[in-house]
């Protein structure tokens, strides 16, 4: 997918070795890119929302995602 529209991105705090950083993977719909940042490889594709997302942001723990998409409507948390 593009990224060349990324206005939204989270990073994690280190936990227990891993940190991750969130960001669109791609500017129409919903999907999250996990990507690892201590290995340097995507390490997973969340399916977020139909929409294009709005924001993310990681708990201060770095275990759970929080999404919301353009739409405004729900705010989804991942683990």
């Amino acid at each position: 997918g593009s990224l060349c529209n990324i206005n939204v991105c989270a990073l994690s705090p280190d936990h227990q070795s891993n940190c991750y950083l969130a960001l669109p993977a791609n500017s129409h719909t919903g999907d999250v890119l996990l990507y690892d940042t201590l290995n340097l490889t995507e390490f997973k594709i969340i399916h977020a929302h139909k929409t294009p997302l709005a924001a993310l942001a990681f708990s201060m723990d770095g275990t759970m995602l929080a999404t919301a998409s353009e739409t405004g409507t729900i705010i989804r948390v991942f683990s």
